[in-house]
């Protein structure tokens, strides 16, 4: 019964959501590439639930449906990924911006270096104009690197211990650049922060962000917090 409620969001899209006539045309013309990957996904059950929580979130997006009816390929990633790691599904479900990333998975590199990690995120910043916007373009730079590690570890194009490393490079440069975008926030709202020395010197307060546990010994893994 679960199964046919979900096989029938394919045809009516979800419940509760009103589907222009585009949009349930794009969800029909990719249906048929759907229901084929769905019975090679490594958990066609799963992937199923996965599926139909995504299209819940995307509702009658047409800018969603029409990416996945113009570029079959992506269904196929998408599909393997709802079938095989419950967090990178929830990741997708929870940002479903993440699909274009997908579009654009042949042409990233796969193993990234700490420096190339570094200089995209440099580069995703520039345009940001404001302390919120730098915060939430470190979220989508973050999301976005999650999702092409995972992808490239389920292709196996990433072993163990690439991915690992892989995860702590990236927990590394996003834990550096939300301090510093931090502290220059805090310094443009109250000044360079000060403490006293013995002698009563004013002096520049040192900070330390110490990685321990998993960050520490470089073995992190997508449930690290």
């Amino acid at each position: 019964v679960g199964a046919q409620r979900r096989l029938r969001l394919l045809k009516e899209g979800p419940p509760f959501v009103h589907f222009s006539a585009k949009a349930s045309q794009l969800l029909r013309k990719t249906t048929p590439t759907i229901l084929q990957e769905l019975v090679r996904a490594p958990d066609p059950d799963t992937a199923l639930i996965n599926l139909e929580g995504f299209l819940s979130t995307v509702g009658a997006r047409t800018t969603f449906l029409s990416l996945l009816a113009e570029n079959p390929s992506v269904v196929k990633l998408l599909i393997r990924l709802f079938g095989s790691s419950d967090y990178l599904a929830k990741l997708f479900i929870y940002h479903p911006e993440l699909l274009d990333s997908l579009v654009r998975a042949d042409a990233v590199r796969i193993n990234k270096s700490r420096l190339a990690m570094a200089q995209e995120l440099e580069e995703a910043l520039q345009g940001s104009r404001d302390y919120e916007d730098k915060l939430n373009e470190l979220r989508r730079f973050k999301n976005g690197e999650v999702l092409r590690i995972g992808m490239a570890a389920l292709a196996g194009e990433l072993n163990h211990h690439q991915e690992t490393r892989q995860i702590t490079n990236l927990a590394e440069i996003c834990l550096q650049k939300a301090y510093e975008i931090s502290c220059h926030e805090l310094e443009k709202r109250y000044g360079n922060p000060l403490y006293k020395t013995a002698q009563g010197r004013p002096r520049t307060a040192q900070f330390a962000i110490i990685g321990l546990g998993r960050l520490g010994a470089r073995e992190m893994s997508y449930n690290s917090d």
